[in-house]
C-alpha cells in the first residue's frame, strides 16, 4: 500500500508538471533527484576499543557516502558527544570516492567512555544507514598487580590489573589471553560487570561473564554446553583489587 501511494504521488507530480509546462514554455524546473540515495553514513563500530598506557591511542572510523553523491568531490562535518576524541574539521571525498577511513586521536584519560560520533548536519545524513558511530573506549591508567582465582576453571594466577578512573578496573588476559575483563565497584564493593566475552571454548564456542549477586556470572553461548553455567564466586573476590589498591 505504501509503495502504491508513493508511486501514485509521483504520477500526480508528473502529470502536474506536464500540465504546467503546457501552459508556459518559459518555466525552468529542476529534474527530480532521488534524495533517498544521497548522504553520508558510517560502517558499524566494534564492541569496544581498549588501550593500555603504552599504546598509541586512536580509533579508525570509516565514513561512507551514498552512490548518488559519489561522482563529485564533497566534504562532510562530524560531531562528537565527548571531548575524549579529536575530530577533523571536515572529511573530504575525492570525485568517485565512496569510502574514507579517518584516524581519530583519543585522549589519555583513564576510564570507561561511551562516545558517539555523528554526521553533524541533517542535510548530510543518509536516510537508510547508520549516521551515528557509537564506540565504547576503555583507557587504562595505573598498572597494578594481583591474583585472580576462578572456581569455574579451577585456576589461580597472577594478573596485571589496570585502574580505569575512580571505580573501574581492567584485568588483563583474565580467563584467556587476549580477553580482558572490565568491571567496576559500587560503594559496597559489589562487582558490576557488563556482559562480555571471557574465553572461547574449543567445542562450545564463546563463554561470557556478567555480574551475578556480587560475583562474575559465567554462561556459555551454546545452549548445549552446561559445563560452566552458574557463577564464579572466586572469579573476582576482590583479592586482585584490594591487594593492589
Amino acid at each position: 500500500m505504501n509503495k502504491l501511494m508513493k508511486y501514485s504521488c509521483f504520477a500526480i507530480m508528473a502529470l502536474s508538471a506536464l500540465t504546467f509546462t503546457a501552459c508556459t514554455e518559459d518555466y525552468d524546473y529542476d529534474p527530480y533527484t532521488n534524495v533517498e540515495n544521497s548522504g553520508f553514513y558510517f560502517t558499524e563500530a566494534s564492541d569496544r576499543a581498549l588501550f593500555y598506557p603504552e599504546d598509541t591511542k586512536s580509533i579508525t572510523v570509516e565514513v561512507c557516502r551514498a552512490e548518488s553523491e559519489s561522482k563529485e568531490a564533497a566534504t562532510v562535518q562530524l560531531s562528537a558527544s565527548s571531548n575524549l576524541v579529536t575530530l577533523p574539521s571536515e572529511v573530504s571525498f575525492a570525485a568517485g570516492e565512496s569510502k574514507k577511513e579517518i584516524t581519530i586521536p583519543v585522549a589519555n584519560t583513564p576510564g570507561i567512555h561511551d562516545v558517539d560520533i555523528t554526521i553533524a548536519n541533517e542535510k548530510d545524513k543518509f536516510a537508510y544507514g547508520p549516521v551515528t558511530y557509537s564506540q565504547r573506549i576503555i583507557v587504562c591508567g595505573e598498572k597494578l598487580s594481583g591474583v585472580f582465582t576462578s572456581q569455574q576453571l579451577k585456576t589461580t594466577k597472577n594478573v596485571v590489573v589496570y585502574k580505569l578512573g575512580n571505580d573501574g578496573y581492567d584485568i588483563k588476559d583474565c580467563y584467556e589471553e587476549g580477553n580482558d575483563i572490565v568491571f567496576s565497584l559500587d560503594k559496597e564493593s559489589n562487582i558490576i560487570v557488563d556482559e562480555q566475552l571471557a574465553w572461547n571454548h574449543q567445542k562450545y564456542g564463546p563463554v561470557y561473564v556478567e555480574d551475578y549477586e556480587s560475583s562474575l556470572g559465567v554462561y556459555p553461548s551454546s545452549k548445549d554446553y552446561k559445563g560452566y553455567s552458574g557463577y564464579d564466586s572466586g572469579g573476582c573476590n576482590l583479592n586482585c583489587v584490594k591487594a593492589c589498591s
